[in-house]
């Protein structure tokens, strides 16, 4: 059965940047959760300042002013859907968090080996795989200029009659430069002890990440830059082998806190051939934010080559 598993892994998957399907268990965990990340190619370790951060860097709330409840639903390709919520609590020093995630994928068919039959298999009946997540986070602004933070997390993923079960940890900082708008961001995720699915062991999908945001310099040479616009860039490499992902992104606020835009684009180091629909190549990304008082929806379009777009949406309200 955990053969018919690994192709729909990896056709539902390969929407997510940092995600190659069929390497480990529970890849599920790689996909990022939220609309604004998406937008921005995910390259948002070092960006921070919101609840959807703590995904990617468990040290980004830290650098939010306020307490966040964020919702995020994504739609991804056939029968498939992704839905997270974040909540984060400020504190005098950092804050902590709690993130819970679901993703379904309905509608799968369910095939055995038949040698009588030219193709060699026979469809036998319908499947669904679920999986989800749940994390508990702290994070802490040490200084001015450096934050640091930590998940703890629980995940489960079920096929048809199995199960699997896996714990572990994410770790992060974000350190900025007293002099420029530059900040630096370096996380870890997954790390844990390997998963039991029927008998067979796998690896956490373990991902290490190092990321930039630049903002807009001082000066009036730079005075047409709107203000807390940031430049991203990230570098991820899986832990227990795989592929390498370089992501960019961009965010530029064209009216301050009411109407942002986004862009993005990531890329395999090894290029995957996904090819590209609707004019758009693999690895594009867009996105718009509209806020309204202590109200913000975030809007993302990410191409998956010839799997099609997917859509992601976002709904914030600070606390």
């Amino acid at each position: 059965m955990r053969q018919i598993f690994l192709p729909a892994a990896a056709i539902l998957f390969l929407s997510a940047g940092t995600v190659r399907g069929g390497e480990s268990a529970m890849a599920f965990l790689l996909v990022p959760p939220g609309a604004r990340s998406s937008a921005m190619g995910g390259s948002t370790s070092a960006l921070g300042g919101d609840a959807e951060s703590l995904a990617a860097n468990p040290a980004g709330p830290a650098l939010a002013e306020r307490s966040e409840l964020s919702f995020q639903h994504h739609f991804y390709v056939e029968d498939a859907f992704f839905d997270n919520a974040f909540w984060t609590r400020r504190t005098a020093k950092g804050y902590w968090g709690v993130h819970a995630g679901f993703m379904s994928v309905r509608g799968l068919t369910r095939t055995i080996a038949d040698p009588a039959l030219p193709d060699g298999y026979r469809e036998f009946g319908g499947f669904s795989t679920n999986h989800w997540t749940l994390a508990l986070s702290l994070g802490r602004r040490i200084t001015d200029h450096f934050s640091l933070g930590a998940s703890a997390r629980f995940a489960r993923e079920s096929l048809a009659d199995a199960a699997a079960n896996g714990a572990g940890v994410d770790a992060g900082v974000i350190a900025s430069d007293p002099a420029l708008p530059v900040r630096f961001g370096a996380s870890v995720q997954n790390l844990g002890p390997k998963v039991s699915f029927r008998g067979t062991s796998e690896d956490l999908p373990a991902l290490a990440r190092l990321g930039l945001a630049a903002g807009r310099p001082d000066g009036p040479a730079f005075s047409w830059i709107p203000k807390d616009s940031f430049l991203t860039l990230e570098f991820s490499k899986r832990i227990h082998g795989g592929d390498s992902v370089v992501g960019a992104g961009a965010e530029v606020p064209l009216l301050p806190r009411r109407f942002t835009a986004r862009a993005g684009y990531s890329r395999h180091i090894k290029n995957r051939n996904l090819g590209s629909k609707a004019s758009l190549p693999n690895g594009v990304s867009f996105g718009l934010g509209m806020g309204a008082g202590k109200w913000k929806v975030d809007y993302a379009l990410n191409s998956a080559g010839d799997l099609g777009i997917t859509h992601r949406i976002g709904l914030a309200r600070e606390l």
